[in-house]
Formats: C-alpha cells, sequence, structure tokens
C-alpha cells in the first residue's frame, strides 16, 4: 500500500540541495501529500503538527534550525526523513547522511526510524545541543550573507577571531541527576548527538538512552584549547580526555549561574531568547528519525 508524506522545505535552504531533492521524487516510492514552504521560526513547528495528522512520513528539507521546529510539533508516530540542506547539518550526520541524495532518500525509506530523545529546556526544547557561557553565542550571531558566502567556516572563521578576547568566568551550581557540586567554568554543553559542527564526538553514544553528554569547559590558555581541539578534530583524543573539559553523563540536570550570561542559550544552533540563570532540562519526548 503506498504510503503518503508531507514536504517542508526551508525558504533559506540551498537552492541547488532542493533542485536536487525535487529532480530526485522519483525515487520516493510514495505520494507526496503536501508541500509546506517555512519562512519564519516556528513555522515548520505549525506544519509538522498539522501533516503528522494525515501522513504517513514528513520530509525536511533545510537546515538544523527547520529540523529543530519540525520535531518540535511533528508527534511521536510520524517519522521525519531529515534532507540536509543548511549550514552546519549536524543532525544530518547523526543519520549517516552521505551526500548522495538519492541513495540516502532510497536506503532511509527502507530502514526502520531511529528513535531520538529530545529534551525540556525551561520553556524551550532542544534536540541535539544546549550551550552557553563563551563562544556559545557564536552559531546564531552569525548572519545570513555570512554564512552564504562562506559555509562552514563561517562559524569557524567566527570562533578564531573571539578565541582570543577575555574568557568571562561563571560560578555555577549543577544538580546532575542525584550529585550535586559548584565549579568555575567559562562554558557549559548538553549534547545528546554524535557530532558537533561536523566534528565527531568519541566515544559515540545511543541517542535514545536518556542521557545527555554534560560537558564544562573551564578557563584555559589559547593555546591548550586549539592544540586539544585539532587532536579531537583528528580522532587522536575523545571528548571525555579534553584536559580544559570535565565531562559527566545525566538525564535530569539542574544548573544555576551566580551571575547572568552575557548572551542566550544556543539551542541546536538557535538563540533560547533569554538570559536565564535558572535552567532545568529533563526528557520531554521521543521522536522517530529515519536514516540510513
Amino acid at each position: 500500500m503506498m504510503k503518503k508524506y508531507s514536504l517542508i522545505v526551508s525558504a533559506k535552504a540551498r537552492l541547488k540541495e532542493i533542485e536536487q531533492f525535487y529532480e530526485l521524487q522519483k525515487y520516493f516510492p510514495d505520494a507526496c501529500d503536501d508541500i509546506f514552504i517555512s519562512h519564519e521560526r516556528k513555522d515548520a513547528k505549525k506544519y509538522a503538527s498539522y501533516a503528522s495528522k494525515s501522513s504517513d512520513y514528513i520530509a525536511v528539507v533545510g537546515g538544523d534550525g527547520l529540523m529543530h521546529d519540525a520535531i518540535g510539533g511533528v508527534d511521536e508516530n510520524t517519522p521525519i526523513l531529515y534532507i540536509p540542506a543548511g549550514t552546519c547539518n549536524d543532525m544530518g550526520y547523526n543519520v549517516n547522511y552521505n551526500g548522495e541524495l538519492a541513495t540516502y532518500i532510497k536506503e532511509s525509506l527502507s530502514y526502520e526510524p531511529l528513535i531520538h530523545d529530545i529534551y525540556r529546556f525551561n520553556s524551550e526544547y532542544f534536540t541535539y545541543l544546549a550551550a552557553g557561557g563563551y563562544l556559545m553565542h557564536i552559531p546564531y550571531s552569525i548572519k545570513e550573507e555570512e554564512k552564504e558566502k562562506y559555509g562552514i567556516n563561517a562559524y569557524m572563521r567566527a570562533f578564531a577571531k573571539e578565541l582570543g578576547n577575555y574568557q568571562k568566568v561563571y560560578s555555577v551550581d549543577f544538580q546532575l541527576d542525584h550529585v550535586h557540586f559548584k565549579r568555575n567554568c567559562i562554558a557549559v554543553l548538553l549534547s545528546n548527538s554524535n557530532y558537533l559542527a561536523n566534528v565527531p564526538i568519541y566515544p559515540f553514544k545511543e541517542l535514545n538512552d536518556q542521557k545527555l553528554r554534560v560537558m564544562i569547559v573551564k578557563p584555559a590558555p589559547k593555546w591548550l584549547i586549539l592544540a586539544e581541539l585539532h587532536e579531537l578534530v583528528s580522532g587522536n583524543i575523545s571528548l571525555d580526555e579534553l584536559k580544559f573539559v570535565e565531562y559527566h553523563i545525566a538525564t535530569n540536570i539542574d544548573i544555576h549561574f551566580e551571575k547572568p550570561l552575557d548572551h542566550p542559550f544556543c539551542l541546536d544552533g538557535d538563540s533560547s531568547g533569554e538570559k536565564a540563570r535558572d535552567i532545568h532540562i529533563e526528557p520531554y519526548k521521543r521522536v522517530k528519525i529515519m536514516h540510513r
């Protein structure tokens, strides 16, 4: 029996990817039920909620931000097929996107979907990354024209420029499940992904184990940060071996900053919109994501 799918496309998605996708619809054995063009933030959340009521699955063509919005609206029984067409496409790496759309679509439709945990962040949510503090505002601060011109290198250029700036140290209380402690740190990252900015994070973890990586970044000289990040990118060390990062695994997390952050937390590449000092994180829901 032929299935029905809905298509959500970002108005900002790379034209080349969109043109390829329409050409490759012949690889879909199913009928397109509806097409939505997302122009504004949260459009995809509304469209995905609507499409979940009638479609067997939803194809999302865009970047990680569009995928984030669609996940917020989809129900737990309707799978999402992610067609990466943004700048970083970290979610694309988690679903083994290989750059060959025809092969990727065909194989993704033939496998059982991946169950992916989604986490609550106060009144918001995130799929693969929540990060605040030193350098963590960069993903949502880069202008669209910079992304168009330099691609992922726009992020690398911005990080390199900011790296030498003053590292503001925050006094932070952590409650990780039943463990409480206090640390002085420059940034906090919480991840449910095996890739960040296209860089693999070892050791890999299951994305449906209801456990988050908690990375507490300590003040460190610029040379040490650069040297160890190079080793991480090269695959010579794993994330839990970084000298300037304290590494934990937890499910229910409470974080209190004694002073407000200079910038809002980054959630899946976009701003959380508020400089919250008290943050509560817990499992929110699970979604089905197709993969090859």
